[in-house]
């Protein structure tokens, strides 16, 4: 049935996903200016390219799951249509060997 609607992904739980990026880019950055002495800025700028990275995969990949369920109909009736046709296919060739 093609009326199945949106994926179950909420906009809350994408922006979760973006506030956790947000976050754990953050600890990152500032665990990196602490202990490792990296200049603040030069820690942003390479963790947040990491960040924004990670947040362009993540949407990336939901756009790619919701094409892939509103194809999911059609998907299934050529592999439908695909068993009919190797069913008849090896119907035939069972035919042909007892002859």
């Amino acid at each position: 049935n093609s009326n199945r609607g949106p994926l179950p992904t909420s906009t809350t739980q994408r922006d979760m996903l973006a506030v956790g990026i947000a976050i754990v880019t953050y600890y990152i950055v500032i665990a990196s200016t602490e202990v490792h002495k990296i200049v603040s800025q030069k820690a942003w700028l390479v963790f947040g390219i990491i960040g924004a990275v990670f947040a362009l995969m993540g949407i990336s990949g939901e756009f790619a799951a919701r094409k892939a369920m509103r194809e999911m109909p059609k998907f299934q009736k050529d592999m439908e249509d695909a068993a009919k046709m190797m069913q008849k296919q090896a119907e035939e060739m069972q035919k042909r060997m007892r002859q």
